[in-house]
């Protein structure tokens, strides 16, 4: 019989629960503690902002949530299946077919042309590529990002990088997106139409949406916010 660790987390029905729960999470570097006890509730089709200074935490929840690393203690589910136990190989899994992923910075591969960077996600699933650059295309078409399709990283303004990495990380139809301080690297205005873009991805694809800032005024854009210091909690869960 398989496990529930082990269950196939992309064939699960539409979460009628919570969609990502997170319980205890405990995580330390050396005698630090970059999580000292969080909880943490995403609902299907959410957006939550998550605020807190230069090394609160914000990343390492993110990276614990998002399967990228264990818990040192504490527990992940999916639609109440535990993720934290999986080995690495099916941690990868459920990332690839799941979750959608943004950082500062874009992190694009010069490489690679701008549609082929959006399309990796269905490439290392296993997609076709014509199939794969279709799909690419289709989306940079949604972020008014035509004509863009065959030039490289390095070609992009900052902006027009951050929407490549939207493109990217919704081109899967994932159930989570986690944007780690997408507007880091952008001036106030680039930044909040980035996460104006980001937020509205979201709401057509009916994904939720974790967003980790230090920026109060971005974060309230967002459904629900949390702050966080210190690897804890803090103030509680409010509506935006």
């Amino acid at each position: 019989m398989m496990s529930p660790a082990a269950e196939p987390l992309a064939s699960l029905p539409p979460p009628t629960g919570p969609l990502l729960t997170g319980r205890g999470l405990f995580k330390r570097y050396g005698r630090q503690h970059a999580l000292a006890g969080v909880d943490i509730t995403v609902k299907a089709g959410e957006a939550l902002g998550i605020v807190g200074p230069h090394g609160a935490g914000k990343t390492t929840l993110l990276h614990v949530l998002a399967a990228i690393q264990p818990p040192d203690s504490g527990e992940v589910a999916l639609q109440g299946h535990r993720i934290d136990r999986l080995g690495a190989a099916e941690r990868g899994k459920v990332r690839r077919r799941s979750f959608g992923f943004v950082f500062a910075r874009g992190k694009l591969v010069d490489e690679l042309t701008t549609e082929e960077n959006v399309a990796l996600p269905l490439l290392v699933s296993g997609v076709g590529r014509c199939r794969a650059l279709a799909e690419a295309r289709t989306r940079l078409e949604r972020l008014d990002l035509n004509g863009l399709e065959n030039r490289r990283p390095r070609e992009l303004s900052a902006g027009q990088a951050l929407r490549v990495t939207l493109a990217r990380a919704f081109v899967h139809g994932p159930r989570i997106v986690f944007a780690d301080e997408p507007a880091d690297a952008l001036d106030v205005r680039t930044g909040e139409e980035t996460v104006s873009t980001l937020l509205r991805a979201a709401r057509e694809d009916e994904s939720a949406v974790i967003i980790t800032t230090r920026d109060r005024d971005l974060v309230a854009r967002t459904g629900t916010t949390m702050e966080i210091r210190e690897g804890l909690i803090t103030g509680g869960v409010m509506a935006a």
